[in-house]
């Protein structure tokens, strides 16, 4: 099994390495010819990714795809059913669009994997972008995002909103936070470059978010608007990295992000509606040839700053090609309204508008999303190769090497074997009833179960030997006999933890914290006690990490992410 799957492995490779060391044939004189046949209304509506209210097609669906004409519908959870519905819904709305502008959709979400995703049912649930940069395998992402690539294809959707590509040096960042593959541009380039590969060979338009940085900011710009107040120099060195080694590699779409950068405009405006950013270094100095998105335009960096008609016309002033509205209602029907009048008047120019619908055209025919035969519009549906059905035959394998890869364990002995003891008791902290499963079926009758809201029912048990294993014991190592409290966390909650660590030395228990959510908080903490940290609350990771309670491996005792210790604990 392992064999076939290295095989699998090394040929997704080789299809990546062909389709990024060709040139991109790129269809811009076919686009050319399809965006000189439109109608101002179809090009207003090129524009627009808008949002749905339902999971099924129903009228008001259907009103909003003949009203607005949209080029893309953006996809939520309350959007999102079992994979047959899923798949009807979207196949329904496809159906609609091309009877009311003749068009097909671009059909996107954001399944970033781990804390970020809409389709539960039809995509294998892979760890976060964090667990992946610190599983620090660029082979195994770029595997990883085909496969995914491939399952969302499958079920009708054609745009992943990822990857992150921001670099998050800032351990208090509340957004971007595990959503990173890494706290250094090294890293983050890497592994974004093989998940856009991975994702966009499977025929995915992959877009990296957000442009030119989110990583280095203590704020949320869902609620306000982020300032980074590093010079365009600093920018180059660390946040804009990873995007120009997407372009490099082809990445075909680029989210922007409502941040303002001072020292780079000399004013707070948001990057979304820059110039300078998304027209002056995306488009001339960085060659980026693809689609520039912004982010959601009712985030408050935007709706609670500006009136969000003329914010949409200052960002396809700026560059950008499509506008983001996650609702349908009265803010849509402003940004439509601004676009059109913004065109007849000219602030828009004709030659504007145009550019940008070419793209977005250019980008459906080279996607296989249409075609154009006899002068006609063709929606083309997806198929799938026997060689890429060989490869989602493997995603459930992909995903556990990956969770396993990506379980580190701070603050033990670096020679020390964790979890190597098989007769020592565990009393394990958890009201996760999925991970009390798999740690009993591995464990047995060792692991004690005790719920959180019963901490200080953990007993003092006598550790019993038999006069053999005292001799060897002699003859070896010095070994740990003492009960080890397992105290699982995902919200972390200093308080309980300073709680159950004083209890373990109360009662001379040895104590190890199983991190599963947010590891920042933690890593805050003076007195950490040992952690292991698996960066993901996944199945997979929560069955890896039942695997290393039973001692079937060892975790990583370094990786390639400054979680922000302090300097005493690093």
């Amino acid at each position: 099994m392992k064999k076939r799957l290295a095989l699998v492995i090394l040929s997704i490779i080789f299809l990546a390495f062909s389709y990024t060391s060709c040139p991109v044939r790129r269809m811009h004189r076919e686009a050319s010819t399809v965006v000189k046949q439109m109608t101002l209304e179809q090009k207003i509506g090129m524009l627009l990714m808008i949002g749905v209210p339902t999971n099924t097609m129903t009228r008001e669906v259907r009103n909003l795809i003949a009203k607005y004409q949209p080029g893309g519908i953006i996809l939520f959870r309350y959007n999102i059913s079992d994979r047959a519905k899923t798949a009807k819904f979207i196949e329904d709305m496809q159906e609609e669009s091309m009877k009311v502008s003749g068009f097909p959709l671009f059909i996107s979400l954001d399944q970033e994997s781990g804390r970020v995703i809409r389709v539960v049912d039809g995509a294998t649930q892979f760890p976060g972008a964090m667990a992946m940069g610190i599983c620090d395998d660029e082979d195994l992402v770029k595997t990883s995002a085909r496969i995914l690539g491939l399952q969302l294809r499958q079920l009708g959707i054609n745009m992943n909103l990822a990857p992150v590509l921001d670099v998050n040096n800032n351990p208090k960042n509340p957004v971007i936070n595990t959503r990173a593959f890494g706290s250094s541009p090294v890293v983050v380039s890497r592994m974004g470059v093989a998940y856009v590969i991975g994702l966009q060979g499977a025929l995915c338009i992959a877009v990296g978010k957000h442009f030119p940085g989110h990583g280095d900011t203590s704020e949320d710009s869902h609620f306000t608007l982020p300032i980074i107040p590093y010079p365009l120099a600093r920018l180059m060195e660390v946040e804009l990295v990873p995007f120009i080694r997407a372009i490099e590699r082809g990445i075909d779409g680029i989210m922007t992000a409502h941040i303002a950068y001072p020292e780079v405009l000399k004013d707070a405006i948001p990057a979304t509606l820059s110039p300078y950013f998304l027209t002056e270094l995306l488009r001339k100095n960085f060659g980026f040839e693809g689609i520039i998105m912004t982010d959601d335009m009712e985030m408050h960096a935007i709706s609670k700053n500006y009136d969000i008609g003329e914010a949409a016309v200052k960002a396809i002033q700026a560059g950008a090609d499509i506008i983001l509205i996650s609702s349908y209602g009265s803010a849509l029907k402003k940004i439509q309204s601004a676009l059109r009048a913004a065109v007849k008047r000219g602030d828009i120019s004709q030659e504007r508008l145009d550019a940008s619908v070419n793209r977005i055209i250019e980008l459906k025919l080279r996607y296989k999303i249409m075609e154009v035969v006899n002068g006609k519009i063709v929606r083309k549906k997806f198929s799938i190769s026997k060689e890429d059905a060989e490869i989602l035959e493997h995603a459930e394998s992909v995903n556990r090497k990956i969770s396993r890869m990506a379980i580190y364990a701070h603050g033990f002995d670096d020679e020390e074997k964790i979890f190597h003891n098989s007769k020592q008791l565990l009393y394990v902290i958890t009201d996760d009833a999925y991970l009390k499963s798999g740690i009993a079926a591995l464990c047995g009758e060792r692991a004690k179960f005790i719920a959180s809201s019963e901490i200080s029912t953990i007993p003092i048990e006598e550790i019993k030997e038999t006069d053999s294993e005292k001799e060897a014991k002699k003859k070896t190592e010095k070994i740990d006999q003492r009960p080890m409290v397992l105290f699982h966390v995902h919200e972390p909650n200093e308080s309980a933890i300073r709680q159950v660590a004083k209890l373990c030395n109360d009662r001379k228990l040895r104590l190890c914290i199983l991190s599963t959510g947010n590891p920042f908080p933690l890593a805050a903490m003076e007195d950490l006690p040992p952690t292991i940290f698996t960066f993901s609350a996944t199945k997979a990771s929560l069955d890896e990490l039942a695997e290393c309670i039973s001692g079937s491996f060892e975790p990583k005792r370094k990786i390639n992410f400054d979680l922000g210790f302090p300097k005493s604990l690093k």
